[in-house]
C-alpha cells in the first residue's frame, strides 16, 4: 500500500532520525529489597539485581514495595510504585474475602401480578447491605415467567418479586455478595 500524498510514513522518518532500535525492550515488576543504595529483585527472579536501578519515582521506595520496571538493552528503570500497596507481611492479614450466600427459594405468585416473599439472610455475615442477582429456574422465561427481581436489600434480608401469568410455584435462585 502506498503513501498517500501529503502524508508522511512515520517509522521511515524515526528511523532515519534516531537510527534504528536495536535495544529491546521490557516491562516487569520487581520487588524492592533494599531502599538505599536502591536494590530490587525482578518477580521470577531468585536474587536482587547486583546494580542501582535508575528511578524516576520520588522518595525513597521501602523494602517489600511493589515497582512496575522498564528494561532496555541492560538499562532498568523503576517507573513506578504500584498504588494501594501494603508491605508483604501486612497484605496476608489483609486479604478481602467476599461474603456469599446462596439459595433457592419457592414463590406461588398470584396470576399476573407481582408478587414476592422476603428472604432471610444469614446473620451477622454481611456488614453492609449485600448485590444481590436473581433468576428463575423456568422453561417458560419471556412467556409465563415475565420477570423475576429483588428489592429493599438489606444486610439482614430482601425481597423477591416474581411476576408471571400463572399461579404455577417457581423455584428462584439467588446469590448475595459484599465484596
Amino acid at each position: 500500500m502506498s503513501t498517500p500524498p501529503g502524508w508522511i510514513e512515520f517509522e521511515d522518518t524515526l528511523t532515519e532520525t534516531i537510527g534504528p532500535q536495536e535495544q529491546p525492550v521490557a516491562w516487569r515488576w520487581a520487588t524492592v529489597t533494599q531502599s538505599d543504595p536502591l536494590r530490587i529483585r525482578l518477580d521470577s527472579d531468585t536474587a536482587a539485581l547486583p546494580v542501582t536501578p535508575a528511578s524516576v519515582v520520588r522518595g525513597p521506595l521501602d523494602v517489600d514495595t511493589r515497582v512496575w520496571v522498564q528494561i532496555i538493552g541492560k538499562r532498568v528503570i523503576v517507573v513506578g510504585a504500584a498504588q494501594g500497596y501494603l508491605p508483604l507481611a501486612e497484605l496476608a492479614s489483609d486479604l478481602a474475602v467476599p461474603k456469599v450466600a446462596t439459595g433457592y427459594t419457592p414463590i406461588t405468585p398470584e396470576d399476573e401480578v407481582p408478587t414476592y416473599v422476603t428472604v432471610s439472610l444469614p446473620t451477622g455475615l454481611f456488614s453492609t447491605a449485600p448485590t444481590v442477582v436473581a433468576t428463575a429456574n423456568s422453561s417458560t422465561p419471556g412467556t409465563r415467567v415475565i420477570e423475576v427481581s429483588v428489592y429493599d436489600v438489606t444486610t439482614t434480608d430482601f425481597r423477591l418479586y416474581i411476576y408471571r401469568t400463572s399461579t404455577t410455584t417457581t423455584y428462584i435462585h439467588w446469590i448475595a455478595v459484599q465484596a
